[in-house]
């Protein structure tokens, strides 16, 4: 019985009722539960008798005519009939016994059994109540029966070999698994075929995917009747396996949530959609390394290296490089060519250790090659595993008392490789091992720690490699060695001796090794300096699971504190400043190769975030690149952007000031210009760099005016109560308010102003994305602004909704978008909740974004739809809602207000307050109406205005399509002829009384 398939099933507690079978019996001819039972069983069900009202006895033997020489029906239907779909009443379902998981087997073969095909195997009459899937997941498929024709049992196991091994119910395995993947059930048409939507799907990946690669990484894939492009759409996505080597899912799928939350297979969408749109489909934007393709006449006229020494010259090297091959003909002929030509001036030969390979024609040219070359070579008749190699190669070097460099056949070696691991022997002669860094070594990874990083860069191999010899980071101790290519030093070969062969086939013996070293006062250290290629476990992919395993359990047992040890070096990551330098030699060579601009701003989401990103964009369109900084706490944080280097530079996150201020002195002489945009959050000391930095660089300073951090360090005029101060206040005013809320540590307002007062008066240009924000300024010096409205060039295809006028509704219905805080108006929308509901007024207004306020929804009047990740994200939920108007509450003096821009660009009605940039631009606008910022203390009015406005006429006012700015590229932005307005001193900061109120006569509740 396939007991999985299984819920709840009936006991006979559940079905026999005592005190209801007694009272068929005036004088019941038992005393207990027991005896009752008995007589149901012997007697009682002969007569028609019911155990309870829960079984019908009757019912039961008429559906079941091949039970009357059974015996009791209840204990049937407990031990049998329930399993096999017979129904114990009229009234329920005969699949009640089985589980979810059951259920939904069932109802997927249920229209394809065939009951008379399956009843002629079984011996059951065909007028018996028995249901033939219940009966197969109970019986018939231990005793071989065919629920349909359709579906051989045998021919599904033959063709499986993996369903076979595994002990699984074919059919169950088909309906499950097995006909997504396009196993055949039989020899004839598939017993469900996919449908037409997931074919087409299917269709399409085969057509890009690549099968040997995917297989690859599942083996036992390549024996089986699955077809690969469907075992990847249904399955292999979710078990984080990729299509092509070219191709990331679990990068598409992180990068693009509108793919995730709507549930598209990452690649199939990549094809449909996402390549042309422009999406990303690796995390650097390259494709993957791939080994060339080599054939033994590229070793004619080869340059050898000067080191390079043929294997029977009397000379000692300095090193012998011990090559094991098993497997891999592209990447070992690569790799050996590689070690060859690789500029060295330390002498090294060359040992090629053939461990039985699989692959003749790789053992044929590596012999043909070694001969011509004198390359050293070994073939071992009987296939030894990793260590067995290794070993026989250091017995074979051992008399000769030289160094030995482990190197995989699956590397690529460059210049110097071999001097600079001398280099650091010769430093310290109480050296172990030597590994280098790499792109796929655990620990000593790049650019990603513990990754396979194995798509290319911006920059090759070679070039990475030859920044890596410039490297200034030292060599860090390691807790143990990578074998991919280790130096091990003559030293610990005689203090440690060889590999253990106890790791068999290999894995875990490097380890070992070093911490065999390690016990005997040795060191194991990485050489930043050193960057070789891996391309992965080629040679010996095979057996590496359950070596892994066994490797693992050994070490366990051998060092209880290796665990620990590695955890506690991964978490303190002492390779992060080789990474680093790494990182920086990348930047500065773009910085070579193109224009660029510094940003500086907080690390906060919301407009600047917004800002920054349309500029990087805007410096890319050009061919100029963009290098953002953003600063919080004592940290910085690098993310350059250029049109090339789509690759991240994953360690320029959270960097020291000292390292900030050192890469600053190496870009900040070659910036075209700095754009300050806000410096919240960061500490005295690195404000007081950046400041410093920024007044240095003068003549290159542009002052991008997003709020009011000059003034306010809360940039916004918001007070400690969560009301609009009114603009700027006296600095004794802004202490009390800054201690309790300041996102900056350490923070003196008059000291804050100062600074911002400095480099406002230092800056070359001062920038405003609208001609109001300069006004709020207060006590600074007359200063020529440019007007520049915000470049947002997703928003320049989009056409407004002229002919698209909103249905009449029964309630008036409002759109509100952004991150909503209290300045933004949180505390407007808690209130109109309360008024709206308490009126009972036919309104809703639906936040697309997200409150600081909780309980903010209600599902009533208010809805609060969550972040949006992008802004076709934000114009899918506005087509969704439909809403009459949009609403935009911010209680200060907005400086452009990014919110406004979506509606603005589809031509929605908009109400505003009358304040700040939003009051200037909605005042612009044909379909805007600017309401008295006065409402925001009197909420009937306010409801009174948005019920009443004509939004009907609005919609009815043409409007121009969003207005494409003519910045074609950043100098543009910055530097070319626009409109200018100079600000002169605010004697008193300006006041919100000032823009009037106006009294309005009242049409709702006070």
């Amino acid at each position: 019985m396939l007991i999985e398939l299984y819920g709840t099933t009936y006991t006979v507690s559940d079905l026999f009722d005592f005190d209801a079978y007694r009272r068929y019996f005036e004088t019941p001819p038992f005393a207990t539960p027991e005896e009752a039972l008995n007589h149901y069983n012997v007697e009682g069900w002969q007569k028609g008798l019911n155990p309870s009202t829960l079984f019908d006895t009757k019912f039961y033997l008429k559906s079941n005519p091949d039970l009357h020489a059974v015996g009791s029906p209840l204990s049937h239907y407990l031990k049998h009939g329930q399993f096999e779909g017979r129904r114990r009443l009229s009234t329920v379902a005969r699949t009640e016994a089985l589980s979810p998981q059951g259920l939904t087997l069932y109802e997927k073969l249920k229209p394809h059994a065939d009951p008379a095909y399956y009843f002629a195997q079984s011996g059951h009459p065909l007028a018996c109540d028995v249901d033939p899937v219940m009966h197969y997941f109970a019986y018939g498929h231990g005793s071989r029966l065919r629920l349909t024709d359709k579906f051989d049992n045998q021919f599904y196991l033959d063709h499986n070999p993996d369903v076979a091994r595994s002990g699984q119910e074919p059919l169950i395995h088909y309906t499950r698994f097995g006909w997504r993947e396009m196993r055949r059930s039989g020899p004839g048409p598939a017993l469900f075929p996919l449908p037409p939507a997931d074919a087409e799907k299917v269709t399409l990946i085969q057509q890009n995917m690549e099968a040997e690669y995917y297989q690859s990484k599942l083996p036992w894939l390549k024996e089986t009747d699955a077809d690969p492009a469907a075992h990847y759409l249904f399955f292999g996505e979710r078990a984080g396996y990729d299509p092509s080597v070219d191709f990331s899912s679990a990068y598409y799928l992180q990068e693009n949530g509108d793919v995730r939350e709507m549930g598209f297979n990452a690649y199939y969408h990549y094809l449909a959609f996402g390549a042309r749109e422009g999406r990303q489909a690796t995390p650097t934007g390259y494709s993957a390394l791939r080994a060339s393709k080599i054939t033994p006449e590229d070793f004619d006229d080869l340059g050898l290296s000067p080191g390079y020494l043929p294997y029977t010259d009397p000379v000692v090297p300095f090193v012998f490089v011990l090559f094991p091959v098993y497997r891999g003909y592209d990447e070992t002929l690569g790799a050996l060519k590689a070690a060859l030509t690789a500029h060295n001036t330390s002498p090294f030969k060359i040992l090629v250790m053939d461990d039985h390979s699989p692959d003749a024609r790789l053992t044929d040219d590596l012999a043909a090659i070694c001969q011509r070359l004198g390359v050293g070579y070994c073939y071992n008749e009987d296939n030894l595993g990793f260590v067995g190699n290794i070993n026989r190669g250091l017995a074979a070097t051992e008399t000769a008392g030289a160094h030995v460099i482990l190197l995989n056949a699956d590397t690529i070696v460059y210049d110097g490789w071999i001097d600079r691991m001398r280099a650091h022997l010769e430093a310290d002669a109480n050296i172990a091992t030597i590994t280098p860094m790499s792109n796929n070594a655990t620990i000593l990874s790049y650019p990603r720690t513990l990754g396979d990083n194995r798509f290319n860069l911006e920059v090759s191999h070679s070039e990475l490699a030859r920044m890596a010899l410039d490297s200034p980071v030292a060599p860090v101790d390691l807790v143990t060695g990578v074998g991919f290519a280790m130096f091990i030093s003559r030293a610990a070969l005689e203090r440690v001796g060889r590999l253990d062969v106890a790791f068999g086939k290999g894995y875990g013996e490097e380890v070992d090794f070093c911490q065999r070293a390690a016990l005997e006062g040795m060191r194991n250290i990485v050489a930043p300096d050193v960057f070789v290629t891996h391309f992965g476990s080629v040679s010996f992919l095979d057996a590496q699971k359950k070596a892994n395993a066994k490797g693992q359990e050994i070490l366990g047992n051998r060092y209880p504190g290796y665990e620990m040890a590695v955890f506690d070096f991964i978490q303190g990551d002492p390779l992060l400043p080789a990474r680093q330098a790494y990182d920086l030699e990348r930047l500065a060579r773009l910085c070579r190769l193109h224009p660029y601009v510094i940003s500086i701003s907080h690390a906060l989401t919301g407009g600047v975030r917004s800002y920054v990103d349309s500029m990087a964009e805007l410096a890319r369109s050009s061919g100029a690149g963009l290098i953002d900084i953003s600063l919080k706490g004592f940290e910085v944080s690098i993310r350059p952007r250029f049109p090339d280097a789509k690759a991240g530079f994953d360690n320029l996150d959270g960097l020291p000031l000292e390292t900030f201020n050192t890469i600053m002195e190496r870009l900040a002489p070659g910036s075209r210009w700095f754009l300050f945009n806000s410096m919240i959050g960061a500490g005295v000391r690195l404000r007081d760099s950046v400041t410093r930095l920024l007044t240095e660089h003068a003549d290159k300073l542009v002052y991008v005016l997003h709020d009011y951090a000059a003034n306010c360090p809360r940039a916004n005029f918001t007070h400690v109560t969560q009301t609009y101060c009114d603009g700027v206040q006296p600095v004794e005013k802004c202490r009390s308010c800054v201690r309790t809320f300041s996102t900056t540590p350490d923070l003196d307002v008059e000291q804050w102003r100062l600074d911002h007062s400095a480099l406002l008066k230092a800056a070359a240009r001062v920038i405003s994305p609208t001609e109001c924000a300069p006004a709020y300024l207060w006590e600074q010096t007359a200063q020529t602004v440019l007007v520049r409205p915000h470049w947002e060039p997703d928003l320049n295809g989009l056409r407004p909704l002229n002919a698209k006028f909103p249905v009449k509704q029964e309630k008036r219905v409002f759109a509100v978008l952004g991150a909503i805080g209290p300045h933004k108006g949180s505390r407007i929308l808690r209130a109109l909740k309360l008024y709206l509901n308490q009126y009972d007024i036919e309104m809703e207004i639906h936040l697309i974004g997200y409150c600081d306020l909780q309980d903010l929804a209600d599902g009533r009047k208010i809805f609060v739809h969550g972040a949006y990740e992008d802004n076709g994200d934000a114009i899918a939920m506005i087509n969704k809602i439909r809403p009459d108007a949009v609403l935009s509450l911010s209680t200060w003096p907005e400086t452009y207000c990014y919110a406004l821009s979506i509606p603005m660009a589809l031509g929605l009605p908009i109400l505003a307050f009358d304040i700040g940039a939003q009051g200037e631009r909605i005042g612009s606008y044909s379909r805007g109406v600017l309401l008295d910022f006065a409402l925001r203390h009197t909420i009937s009015d306010l409801a009174t205005e948005l019920l009443t406005a004509d939004i009907d006429a609005l919609w009815h006012r043409p409007v121009a399509p969003w207005n494409k700015l003519p910045y074609n590229n950043i100098e543009a932005y910055i530097d070319q002829p626009g409109e200018q307005r100079v600000t002169n001193p605010v004697a008193e900061p300006p006041m919100a009384e000032a823009l009037g109120t106006k009294k309005r006569q009242r049409s709702l509740p006070a």
